[in-house]
């Protein structure tokens, strides 16, 4: 599954008070941006080169893009430290706008739709994942049993355009869906939101990205949930 959507903002629509605390706290004037496609967020995404040259990556968002995502900015800063995920090197909050700085990863995302190679070895980092037990103050990942009811909604109120093997399903999957808390019961390190848009393979690595979901709960199944294979995202896979 690939997140779409996301309405990114370029470095030069990110507030100026935002830009000179974000240039001041790196101590070095940014002097190129690419921007990372991908994702949900209404905000910021880039990766940033420095006059110094050094290379990091960026993201900042205000509540007037969305109420909710400077929160979620604010939960990935807290838990950076103690996940295993790129090192977060700076951040800024001024009450609306939240900002944070984290090292550049040299990596790109998997293809898709997946090629064999390349989920196999996501897949691999997954469980080893699994077997890292979350730490203290870590949030249940059932702690809310209805994060969780897409199918159930379209059970009870079925949309057009829904694939016909699962308008055949909705019953059956929405059975299945009422039981994923139960089944998301545990005490590993759960990343929460485990998408291909949030996993970037380097030369020798799968590092994980985008933490501000992680939580405990189960290490088998639970933590790959968002890799969840369609149809379409077989091909070239034996």
């Amino acid at each position: 599954m690939e997140g779409i959507g996301g309405n990114r903002l370029t470095w030069a629509h990110v507030p100026a008070q935002v830009r000179t605390a974000i240039e001041d706290g790196l101590g070095s004037a940014v002097v190129r941006e690419v921007s990372c496609p991908g994702g949900f967020s209404p905000g910021l995404a880039s990766k940033l080169e420095l006059a110094d040259g050094r290379r990091v990556f960026a993201k900042a968002v205000g509540t007037s893009a969305n109420p909710h995502s400077p929160t979620m900015h604010r939960r990935e800063a807290e838990v950076s430290a103690v996940v295993p995920g790129p090192r977060l090197l700076w951040s800024y909050d001024d009450g609306d706008w939240v900002a944070l700085v984290f090292e550049e990863i040299a990596g790109r995302g998997p293809a898709l739709p997946w090629v064999a190679h390349e989920w196999e070895r996501v897949h691999a980092a997954v469980v080893e994942l699994g077997s890292i037990e979350a730490p203290d103050g870590f949030r249940s990942i059932g702690a809310d049993p209805g994060a969780f009811s897409g199918w159930r909604s379209l059970a009870a109120e079925p949309l057009p355009g829904i694939d016909p093997w699962a308008l055949e399903r909705l019953d059956e999957l929405a059975a299945w869906e009422s039981e994923w808390a139960a089944a998301a019961a545990g005490r590993s390190l759960v990343h929460g939101d485990l998408r291909a848009d949030n996993v970037l393979l380097t030369s020798s690595d799968v590092v994980f990205v985008d933490w501000p979901q992680a939580g405990w709960g189960s290490g088998f199944g639970w933590t790959g949930v968002g890799l969840c294979l369609r149809t379409g995202d077989l091909e070239g896979m034996v």
